[in-house]
């Protein structure tokens, strides 16, 4: 994600996460939070690709989909899936404020960590 400081620190907590995620054999699924009513930046991207290229289990959960219209919501999940290099059916739209999406994203979630 977006970390703001000097360079070295900024690679430390880059090689801090890669480590973390690589070495965690219990992890179940991360959950790669994008702004919604922004679209995947750069960076989603290549987290996106990172966490394919180690296969590691992800999900994209994009929020703040209520700032949206309908017409830039299905614009949005047709060009967001094909930045990240996965199908829109694989991301979850959310928005906490309208409580969109929000119980869909809970029964996933659910299966997933076998509650």
């Amino acid at each position: 994600g977006y970390a703001e400081g000097p360079k070295d620190k900024r690679h430390k907590l880059k090689e801090m996460v890669s480590g973390y995620l690589q070495s965690r054999t219990a992890l179940r699924l991360v959950l790669l939070l994008i702004d919604g009513s922004v679209g995947p930046t750069k960076l989603d991207e290549q987290m996106s690709f990172w966490l394919q290229q180690h296969s590691i289990p992800y999900c994209v959960v994009a929020n703040k989909v209520d700032r949206l219209s309908s017409s830039e919501q299905f614009h949005y999940r047709k060009t967001a899936g094909k930045k990240m290099g996965i199908s829109e059916t694989e991301m979850h739209w959310i928005s906490a404020k309208k409580n969109i999406g929000i119980g869909a994203l809970r029964n996933f979630l659910t299966k997933v960590l076998d509650l």
